[in-house]
């Protein structure tokens, strides 16, 4: 069984776009204003003691925090984006663009049941692994028909 040039051509424009796409989003997680991480010293500092009952705890603005809890922060994008592409990736080799959405779905299925043992199951990662199978599945359709 071969398979054309242009499906692998497509294949590797699709996977080269999400890639890009990913450290794009990445790379705006990365912006100066973004919120850090606590330095270790604080961290371990328990005598700090908790704001008074009432006191204003002030955040950062919308456009900082953005792109820690929008649907398109840089782990949602790499879980669309690897979806997309093992969809894709079985689609082609199977020829069955259902075939690949549905071991691409496990895939994150499975990746969200090992999440539950240290940072809780995510429906919105789910979501975005959903979202990925779907399009790795339309792209294997739009090649191989």
């Amino acid at each position: 069984m071969t398979i054309p040039l242009r499906v692998h051509t497509a294949a590797i424009v699709l996977a080269v776009a999400c890639t890009l796409a990913t450290r794009a989003a990445t790379a705006a997680a990365d912006d100066s204003t973004a919120v850090r991480a606590v330095p270790p010293a604080a961290a371990q500092d328990t005598t700090a003691a908790a704001p008074a009952p009432g006191a204003a705890v002030t955040f950062p603005g919308t456009q900082v925090r953005r792109w820690q809890v929008g649907l398109l922060r840089p782990d949602r994008m790499q879980h669309a984006s690897l979806s997309m592409t093992l969809a894709l990736a079985i689609g082609v080799i199977s020829r069955q663009p259902a075939a690949g959405a549905a071991a691409s779905f496990a895939c994150g299925v499975a990746k969200e049941l090992w999440d539950t043992r240290t940072t809780g199951f995510d429906a919105a990662d789910l979501a975005a692994d959903a979202t990925g199978a779907a399009v790795g599945a339309f792209a294997t359709h739009a090649i191989e028909y």
